[in-house]
């Protein structure tokens, strides 16, 4: 009996996908590259499943995926060995909230922005907001410690999970954390799954620590015509020592790509910041914004703010529409993700740019400025075998420049099959540490092979 009959008979003919067009769709995500179609794709419905399919497959020495909405851009849930894939999205109940613990429990494929309209009713937020926040599930989130626009203030998704149940490979369901605000009771196995990539095991449940909803906001947008400017200010406004909620920066390809898009009327400067102060304490959010526009005007900006709801979200409309926009100027986007020393933001921005110009390849440059993350979207096409070996030795130039200025090689898209190669730059002699983890976890090696430890 082959594997799919074997999961057929375990869960239903119903749950069990395996027509090769359906398959197609679980071998890719947004990353360019390796597309392997799996044997099977088992929509799954609680820990005991899963634990189950896992034993099965271990002892078949079959690999394993775990899927939720396959947001990812780097290859994390995609199964390059072939194998499996495990469908998360329907374990999605919120199963319980506890207001005085600020805590909610959930199931993996909950939708994160599902997730924040359900406990908008409770006036609490889960905060870390990535840029797929309509479609990513929590598992996924959990499994890439996803972050997003709020970083800079609110942290990433690991300084949220508090505990979780795993399922390891050899079908073994463990609960792992404490419902508490900290310990020091041994090693952290709730931070070791945290961004393991499905690496070590499946994840089939998560309480997360929430924040109260600030009751108020200020925003606006500095524009530029100085690239090194714009960057000095970001670093400026962080040691001010008022931290904005979300700093988001923008450079002029960005800008005018939206301009030529119809969609907004935006001015085409070298730099712009988009800047948004919280809390709960009106008098307080006015005076910290009033701190960054300041600093911005040192430095040459010129200043459109929000007066209002709407206008609010005019702004942020520009920050929202920037990644669809520019992948649309091209057919093989690189989208890079690398983070620097808050320090070293300007160094890297401003040479990061010049690289791309000196390869003549077109390349914007986002961030999170706050926390020094930077996403160069790299607009390739692999059709053209020259561009594509440009565009690929920018990629690498930006990633080994982000670890010369002490950052890292990826921020907060994952590693994927995308970084493998690069992890050893910044891994260095700990190689064989996180080699001798994945062993133990998994000797088998079934869970997501090919992935980050190979």
């Amino acid at each position: 009996m082959g594997i799919a009959e074997r999961l057929i008979e375990l869960v239903g003919e119903e749950n069990v996908i395996c027509e090769y067009e359906d398959l197609f769709a679980y071998s890719i995500d947004a990353a360019p590259g390796k597309f392997v179609v799996p044997e099977a794709v088992v929509k799954v419905h609680h820990s005991k499943e899963v634990s189950e399919i896992l034993r099965i497959c271990n002892d078949l020495r079959i690999p394993v995926v775990c899927r939720g909405a396959g947001t990812s851009i780097t290859g994390a849930p995609t199964p390059v060995e072939g194998g499996i894939v495990l469908d998360f999205t329907e374990m999605n109940r919120i199963k319980e909230v506890e207001e005085k613990k600020m805590c909610v429990t959930v199931e993996p494929g909950v939708i994160y922005s599902h997730l924040n309209d359900f406990l908008s009713d409770f006036n609490l937020f889960f905060p870390p907001d990535p840029g797929s926040a309509d479609v990513c599930t929590i598992g996924g989130m959990v499994a890439n410690n996803a972050s997003g626009m709020r970083a800079v203030k609110y942290g990433t998704t690991e300084n949220y999970v508090k505990t979780l149940e795993v399922v390891l490979a050899n079908g073994k369901i463990y609960r792992i954390g404490r419902k508490v605000v900290k310990s020091s009771a041994g090693y952290d196995l709730v931070k070791l799954f945290v961004g393991s990539e499905g690496t070590l095991g499946a994840i089939t449940e998560v309480a997360l620590s929430l924040k109260p909803l600030p009751k108020y906001r200020k925003t606006f947008l500095a524009y530029f015509e100085d690239l090194a400017k714009a960057c000095r200010s970001v670093t400026e406004i962080i040691l001010s020592g008022f931290t904005p909620a979300a700093m988001e920066f923008l450079d002029d390809v960005l800008l005018e790509t939206i301009v030529k898009s119809g969609k907004k009327d935006l001015e085409i400067t070298e730099a712009a910041l988009l800047i948004e102060y919280d809390g709960f304490f009106e008098d307080s959010v006015r005076r910290e914004s009033e701190v960054a526009v300041e600093i911005c005007k040192k430095n040459g900006a010129r200043i459109v703010p929000s007066e209002s709801e709407k206008e609010r979200e005019e702004l942020w409309s520009i920050r929202r529409m920037a990644y669809p926009l520019l992948v649309q100027r091209c057919i093989s986007p690189i989208t890079g993700d690398v983070i620097v020393p808050i320090e070293n933001f300007e160094e890297a921005v401003t040479s990061f740019k010049k690289i791309s110009e000196e390869m003549n390849v077109l390349t914007s440059f986002l961030g999170h400025s706050g926390d020094g993350n930077i996403h160069p979207i790299i607009l390739a096409d692999e059709r053209d075998e020259d561009l594509w070996r440009r565009a690929q030795l920018l990629n690498e130039r930006i990633i080994r420049k982000a670890i010369e200025l002490g950052g890292s090689v990826t921020a907060e898209h994952g590693v994927g099959y995308e970084k493998n190669k690069f992890l050893p730059l910044e891994w260095k002699e700990s190689s064989e540490i996180y080699m001798k983890i994945k062993r133990i976890f998994d000797p088998n090696n079934i869970m997501n092979p090919g992935k980050m430890v190979v």
